[in-house]
């Protein structure tokens, strides 16, 4: 085989997983910091763009009626503005409550939805809702400037899952005073 460039080098799976353990771990102590909630996801959100190389990462929270509003915010490089056509596929996912993966943006070229992430250089761009239990609690989105693998996809679906836990624990405490009075208390 030969390459008219410098052959492509390959993150270790080791690497890949070293990175993941350690956003995953930086996301469970922001968590538990007690801080704020649009702080601490806005640090989640930090520690994803750091540790895993992300261009974005962009984490809304749902109201009880299921509006989106977003929380936490983190970009590296250049700014990539959000869109439209991002909040639709937000809503897709929110509504079907299942994730949404473009992990090579090349060869998804009939993607309608995408043309602005592209656009802006991205390889990759995925969106995670934020489920616990029977409730959807927000989204988590992503782009990259290279193609998104499979281990980083499904470390960060688990990244979602320990967001959607922090968030549905933050609206426990915070619904509590509530029932509180409610039930007279």
């Amino acid at each position: 085989m030969t390459f008219v460039t410098e052959p492509p080098t390959l993150e270790t799976s080791a690497d890949a997983d070293a990175r993941m353990l350690r956003a995953t771990a930086e996301i469970a102590r922001i968590l538990g910091a007690g801080a704020p909630l649009d702080e601490t996801l806005s640090g989640c959100a930090q520690a994803l763009a750091d540790d895993l190389d992300l261009s974005f990462a962009r984490i809304w929270t749902c109201d009880v009626n299921g509006h989106l509003e977003p929380m936490g915010c983190a970009t590296t490089g250049e700014i990539v503005p959000w869109t439209g056509d991002g909040d639709r596929v937000l809503q897709r996912v929110v509504a079907q409550r299942r994730s949404y993966w473009a992990p090579n943006l090349r060869y998804a070229l009939s993607e309608p939805a995408l043309p602005w992430v592209r656009e802006a250089g991205m390889s990759s761009f995925a969106v995670f809702p934020l489920v616990h239990g029977a409730r959807v609690f927000g989204a988590l989105a992503i782009a990259a400037r290279r193609p998104a693998g499979t281990r980083l996809l499904c470390g960060l679906q688990s990244a979602a899952w320990i967001l959607a836990l922090g968030v549905a624990s933050e609206r426990a405490n915070d619904e509590a005073p509530m029932l509180q009075v409610a039930n007279g208390g």
